[in-house]
Protein backbone atom coordinates (compact mmCIF):
# COMPACT_ATOMS: atom_id res chain seq x y z
CA UNK A 1 0.00 0.00 0.00
CA UNK A 2 1.52 3.80 -1.37
CA UNK A 3 3.04 5.89 1.84
CA UNK A 4 1.45 9.21 2.09
CA UNK A 5 4.02 10.64 -0.27
CA UNK A 6 3.92 8.24 -2.88
CA UNK A 7 0.51 8.35 -3.55
CA UNK A 8 -0.08 9.31 -7.46
CA UNK A 9 -1.84 12.49 -7.07
CA UNK A 10 -2.49 14.31 -4.05
CA UNK A 11 -5.52 13.35 -1.86
CA UNK A 12 -8.94 15.13 -2.68
CA UNK A 13 -10.17 17.64 0.00
CA UNK A 14 -13.46 19.56 -0.43
CA UNK A 15 -13.28 22.91 -1.57
CA UNK A 16 -15.73 24.33 0.44
CA UNK A 17 -15.77 23.61 4.20
CA UNK A 18 -18.89 21.52 5.37
CA UNK A 19 -20.88 23.52 8.04
CA UNK A 20 -24.36 22.54 9.74
CA UNK A 21 -25.29 26.01 10.41
CA UNK A 22 -25.53 26.59 6.85
CA UNK A 23 -28.60 28.29 5.70
CA UNK A 24 -27.68 25.87 2.15
CA UNK A 25 -25.33 22.79 2.12
CA UNK A 26 -22.10 23.51 0.86
CA UNK A 27 -22.05 20.66 -1.23
CA UNK A 28 -24.18 17.45 -2.52
CA UNK A 29 -23.95 14.84 -5.05
CA UNK A 30 -26.05 14.24 -8.45
CA UNK A 31 -26.02 10.57 -8.27
CA UNK A 32 -26.80 8.87 -12.35
CA UNK A 33 -26.74 5.62 -11.40
CA UNK A 34 -24.56 2.56 -10.80
CA UNK A 35 -24.22 1.92 -14.30
CA UNK A 36 -20.10 1.44 -14.51
CA UNK A 37 -17.69 0.21 -17.17
CA UNK A 38 -15.44 -1.60 -13.85
CA UNK A 39 -17.14 -4.15 -11.21
CA UNK A 40 -15.41 -3.52 -8.48
CA UNK A 41 -15.31 -6.15 -5.49
CA UNK A 42 -15.22 -2.66 -2.57
CA UNK A 43 -18.11 -1.27 -4.45
CA UNK A 44 -20.54 0.38 -2.47
CA UNK A 45 -22.84 0.94 -4.86
CA UNK A 46 -22.53 -2.08 -6.42
CA UNK A 47 -21.27 -0.69 -9.68
CA UNK A 48 -21.56 -2.65 -13.03
CA UNK A 49 -21.69 -2.95 -16.79
CA UNK A 50 -25.79 -4.01 -16.94
CA UNK A 51 -26.12 -1.27 -13.71
CA UNK A 52 -29.07 1.02 -14.82
CA UNK A 53 -28.24 4.87 -15.53
CA UNK A 54 -30.86 7.81 -15.71
CA UNK A 55 -29.41 11.10 -17.53
CA UNK A 56 -28.99 14.60 -15.56
CA UNK A 57 -32.63 16.43 -16.43
CA UNK A 58 -33.16 20.03 -15.94
CA UNK A 59 -35.31 18.72 -13.16
CA UNK A 60 -31.88 17.23 -11.41
CA UNK A 61 -30.18 20.27 -12.02
CA UNK A 62 -33.23 22.99 -11.06
CA UNK A 63 -33.62 20.63 -7.52
CA UNK A 64 -29.45 20.97 -7.36
CA UNK A 65 -29.48 24.61 -7.22
CA UNK A 66 -32.14 24.58 -4.47
CA UNK A 67 -29.61 23.24 -2.02
CA UNK A 68 -26.27 24.44 -2.22
CA UNK A 69 -25.35 28.07 -2.70
CA UNK A 70 -24.15 29.31 -6.44
CA UNK A 71 -20.81 29.61 -4.57
CA UNK A 72 -21.16 25.98 -3.45
CA UNK A 73 -19.92 22.58 -5.13
CA UNK A 74 -21.85 20.01 -7.05
CA UNK A 75 -20.16 16.28 -7.09
CA UNK A 76 -21.19 14.12 -9.85
CA UNK A 77 -20.27 10.65 -9.28
CA UNK A 78 -22.08 6.50 -9.80
CA UNK A 79 -21.05 4.28 -11.34
CA UNK A 80 -18.83 5.87 -13.56
CA UNK A 81 -20.01 9.11 -14.77
CA UNK A 82 -18.04 9.79 -17.67
CA UNK A 83 -20.04 6.99 -19.31
CA UNK A 84 -22.45 9.57 -20.80
CA UNK A 85 -20.05 12.10 -21.03
CA UNK A 86 -22.34 14.27 -23.24
CA UNK A 87 -25.00 14.55 -21.14
CA UNK A 88 -22.57 15.20 -18.06
CA UNK A 89 -20.98 18.19 -19.96
CA UNK A 90 -24.51 19.43 -20.57
CA UNK A 91 -25.69 19.76 -17.15
CA UNK A 92 -22.39 21.38 -15.98
CA UNK A 93 -23.04 24.11 -18.76
CA UNK A 94 -26.79 24.27 -17.94
CA UNK A 95 -25.40 25.22 -14.37
CA UNK A 96 -23.17 27.64 -15.42
CA UNK A 97 -26.31 29.34 -17.61
CA UNK A 98 -28.38 29.09 -14.57
CA UNK A 99 -26.08 31.05 -12.03
CA UNK A 100 -23.89 28.57 -10.30
CA UNK A 101 -20.06 30.07 -9.65
CA UNK A 102 -18.75 26.95 -7.88
CA UNK A 103 -16.82 23.85 -7.95
CA UNK A 104 -17.55 20.84 -10.11
CA UNK A 105 -16.34 17.73 -8.97
CA UNK A 106 -16.33 14.37 -10.97
CA UNK A 107 -15.46 11.11 -9.29
CA UNK A 108 -14.59 8.58 -11.33
CA UNK A 109 -11.68 5.05 -12.05
CA UNK A 110 -9.84 7.35 -14.49
CA UNK A 111 -9.81 4.67 -17.54
CA UNK A 112 -11.78 6.75 -19.70
CA UNK A 113 -9.29 9.59 -19.55
CA UNK A 114 -9.87 11.26 -22.76
CA UNK A 115 -12.93 11.66 -21.54
CA UNK A 116 -12.27 13.21 -18.53
CA UNK A 117 -10.18 15.26 -19.75
CA UNK A 118 -12.46 16.95 -22.20
CA UNK A 119 -14.66 17.68 -19.50
CA UNK A 120 -11.70 19.51 -16.98
CA UNK A 121 -10.79 21.40 -20.37
CA UNK A 122 -14.61 22.71 -20.68
CA UNK A 123 -14.23 24.36 -17.08
CA UNK A 124 -11.72 25.81 -15.19
CA UNK A 125 -13.64 25.33 -11.65
CA UNK A 126 -13.83 21.78 -12.50
CA UNK A 127 -11.74 18.79 -10.80
CA UNK A 128 -11.71 14.90 -11.06
CA UNK A 129 -11.00 12.57 -8.25
CA UNK A 130 -9.84 9.35 -9.36
CA UNK A 131 -10.78 6.05 -6.95
CA UNK A 132 -7.76 5.08 -4.85
CA UNK A 133 -7.54 1.48 -5.34
CA UNK A 134 -7.81 1.26 -9.50
CA UNK A 135 -5.35 4.12 -9.76
CA UNK A 136 -2.65 2.80 -7.39
CA UNK A 137 -3.87 -1.16 -8.09
CA UNK A 138 -5.03 -1.85 -4.46
CA UNK A 139 -7.36 -4.06 -4.37
CA UNK A 140 -8.28 -3.74 -8.44
CA UNK A 141 -7.09 -4.44 -11.28
CA UNK A 142 -4.77 -0.66 -12.15
CA UNK A 143 -6.26 2.31 -14.10
CA UNK A 144 -4.34 1.50 -17.98
CA UNK A 145 -0.89 2.91 -18.34
CA UNK A 146 -2.14 4.81 -21.25
CA UNK A 147 -4.94 6.04 -19.16
CA UNK A 148 -2.51 7.14 -16.61
CA UNK A 149 -0.02 8.73 -18.76
CA UNK A 150 -2.95 10.73 -20.47
CA UNK A 151 -4.36 11.88 -16.60
CA UNK A 152 -0.41 12.62 -16.00
CA UNK A 153 0.06 14.69 -18.73
CA UNK A 154 -3.09 17.26 -18.03
CA UNK A 155 -1.86 17.11 -14.12
CA UNK A 156 1.73 18.64 -15.10
CA UNK A 157 0.07 21.63 -17.17
CA UNK A 158 -3.14 21.66 -14.58
CA UNK A 159 -1.54 20.77 -11.44
CA UNK A 160 -4.74 20.41 -8.47
CA UNK A 161 -6.91 19.42 -10.93
CA UNK A 162 -6.53 15.74 -10.76
CA UNK A 163 -6.46 14.05 -6.85
CA UNK A 164 -6.90 10.74 -5.25
CA UNK A 165 -9.58 9.51 -3.32
CA UNK A 166 -8.53 8.15 0.10
CA UNK A 167 -7.92 4.66 0.71
CA UNK A 168 -10.67 3.72 3.27
CA UNK A 169 -12.57 1.46 1.89
CA UNK A 170 -16.73 1.00 3.69
CA UNK A 171 -18.56 -1.72 4.18
CA UNK A 172 -21.65 -0.84 2.05
CA UNK A 173 -23.43 -2.72 -1.31
CA UNK A 174 -20.80 -4.96 -2.81
CA UNK A 175 -18.29 -3.32 -0.26
CA UNK A 176 -20.02 -5.44 2.62
CA UNK A 177 -19.09 -9.35 0.89
CA UNK A 178 -15.59 -7.45 0.20
CA UNK A 179 -15.02 -6.18 3.93
CA UNK A 180 -15.12 -9.89 4.77
CA UNK A 181 -13.53 -11.53 2.47
CA UNK A 182 -9.83 -9.24 3.19
CA UNK A 183 -10.75 -9.09 6.73
CA UNK A 184 -10.75 -6.09 9.42
CA UNK A 185 -7.10 -6.07 9.66
CA UNK A 186 -6.50 -4.69 6.18
CA UNK A 187 -9.82 -2.45 6.04
CA UNK A 188 -8.39 -1.13 9.72
CA UNK A 189 -4.62 -0.90 7.60
CA UNK A 190 -6.37 0.75 4.52
CA UNK A 191 -8.07 3.14 7.03
CA UNK A 192 -4.14 4.21 8.72
CA UNK A 193 -3.16 5.37 5.36
CA UNK A 194 -5.95 7.52 4.88
CA UNK A 195 -5.42 8.75 7.88
CA UNK A 196 -1.63 9.38 7.57
CA UNK A 197 -2.44 11.19 4.23
CA UNK A 198 -4.76 13.48 5.90
CA UNK A 199 -2.17 14.16 8.26
CA UNK A 200 0.14 15.13 5.82
CA UNK A 201 -1.99 17.60 3.96
CA UNK A 202 -3.31 19.04 7.23
CA UNK A 203 -6.93 17.64 7.13
CA UNK A 204 -6.74 15.59 10.32
CA UNK A 205 -4.61 16.37 13.22
CA UNK A 206 -3.84 13.22 15.78
CA UNK A 207 -6.55 14.09 18.22
CA UNK A 208 -8.78 13.56 16.09
CA UNK A 209 -6.85 10.17 14.31
CA UNK A 210 -6.27 8.74 17.91
CA UNK A 211 -10.22 9.35 18.29
CA UNK A 212 -11.46 7.33 15.64
CA UNK A 213 -9.23 4.23 15.81
CA UNK A 214 -9.89 3.94 19.85
CA UNK A 215 -13.28 3.40 17.80
CA UNK A 216 -11.79 1.07 15.56
CA UNK A 217 -12.97 3.79 12.72
CA UNK A 218 -16.73 2.96 14.22
CA UNK A 219 -17.52 6.54 12.92
CA UNK A 220 -20.75 7.62 10.18
CA UNK A 221 -18.26 10.04 7.58
CA UNK A 222 -21.57 12.16 7.51
CA UNK A 223 -21.65 12.65 3.75
CA UNK A 224 -23.31 14.81 1.90
CA UNK A 225 -26.80 14.26 0.17
CA UNK A 226 -28.07 13.21 -3.22
CA UNK A 227 -29.80 14.27 -5.54
CA UNK A 228 -31.05 11.17 -7.64
CA UNK A 229 -31.87 11.42 -11.49
CA UNK A 230 -33.93 8.74 -10.91
CA UNK A 231 -36.23 11.69 -9.46
CA UNK A 232 -35.59 11.04 -5.62
CA UNK A 233 -33.27 12.53 -2.75
CA UNK A 234 -31.22 10.49 -1.10
CA UNK A 235 -29.68 10.95 2.77
CA UNK A 236 -26.97 9.14 1.84
CA UNK A 237 -23.96 8.74 -1.19
CA UNK A 238 -22.57 5.19 0.14
CA UNK A 239 -26.62 3.94 0.64
CA UNK A 240 -28.16 5.42 -2.34
CA UNK A 241 -29.17 2.26 -3.50
CA UNK A 242 -30.80 0.99 -0.53
CA UNK A 243 -34.63 2.24 -0.72
CA UNK A 244 -34.91 1.98 3.49
CA UNK A 245 -37.11 5.08 4.12
CA UNK A 246 -34.66 6.46 6.91
CA UNK A 247 -32.69 7.58 4.10
CA UNK A 248 -35.89 9.26 1.91
CA UNK A 249 -35.85 12.88 1.57
CA UNK A 250 -38.81 12.98 -0.69
CA UNK A 251 -39.07 13.63 -4.49
CA UNK A 252 -36.95 16.02 -6.49
CA UNK A 253 -39.94 18.31 -7.19
CA UNK A 254 -40.38 18.87 -3.11
CA UNK A 255 -39.48 22.11 -2.01
CA UNK A 256 -35.97 22.63 -0.99
CA UNK A 257 -36.99 24.00 2.38
CA UNK A 258 -38.33 20.73 3.35
CA UNK A 259 -35.29 18.47 1.66
CA UNK A 260 -32.72 20.70 4.14
CA UNK A 261 -35.01 20.23 6.89
CA UNK A 262 -34.98 16.27 6.21
CA UNK A 263 -31.81 16.23 5.82
CA UNK A 264 -31.13 18.11 9.41
CA UNK A 265 -33.27 15.57 11.29
CA UNK A 266 -31.00 12.65 9.55
CA UNK A 267 -27.48 14.16 10.67
CA UNK A 268 -29.60 14.42 14.11
CA UNK A 269 -30.50 10.91 13.72
CA UNK A 270 -27.02 9.22 13.05
CA UNK A 271 -25.67 11.09 16.50
CA UNK A 272 -28.74 9.90 18.17
CA UNK A 273 -29.77 6.44 17.10
CA UNK A 274 -27.35 5.05 14.74
CA UNK A 275 -23.86 5.42 16.23
CA UNK A 276 -25.02 4.58 19.32
CA UNK A 277 -26.68 1.56 17.58
CA UNK A 278 -23.58 0.89 16.14
CA UNK A 279 -21.35 0.57 19.24
CA UNK A 280 -23.97 -1.15 21.10
CA UNK A 281 -23.35 -3.75 18.45
CA UNK A 282 -19.54 -3.34 17.81
CA UNK A 283 -19.70 -3.46 14.55
CA UNK A 284 -19.35 0.20 12.19
CA UNK A 285 -22.52 2.29 11.29
CA UNK A 286 -22.57 0.75 7.78
CA UNK A 287 -23.41 -2.86 8.26
CA UNK A 288 -25.97 -0.97 10.89
CA UNK A 289 -27.41 0.26 7.90
CA UNK A 290 -27.22 -3.30 5.81
CA UNK A 291 -28.49 -5.30 8.19
CA UNK A 292 -30.57 -3.85 10.77
CA UNK A 293 -32.37 -0.84 10.07
CA UNK A 294 -36.02 -2.34 10.14
CA UNK A 295 -34.74 -2.39 13.86
CA UNK A 296 -34.62 1.29 14.23
CA UNK A 297 -36.55 4.11 14.31
CA UNK A 298 -36.78 6.63 11.56
CA UNK A 299 -35.10 9.99 11.59
CA UNK A 300 -37.50 12.68 13.29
Amino acid sequence: MPEPSQWLFPAHTDRVVYDRAMEKLSDLHIYTGSKCNRECDFCIVSGRPDGWYHPITEETLTAALGLVPLDGTIKFYGGEPTIAPDNLLWAMRRLRERGFQGWFTIFSNGVLADRIVKLLEADDKTDVVLNYSILHGEDADPIPPDSLARLKAFDAAHPGRITSSHAGVFPFGRGVNFVAEVGQQHITERMNTSMAKKMEIGELDQNRVAEAEARNFRLCPRCRPVVGTEGRHHACPFAVESNMPHFDMGATTDPAEEVLARFQRFLDWINDVLEPEAERRQIHPCLVCTHHLETLPLPG
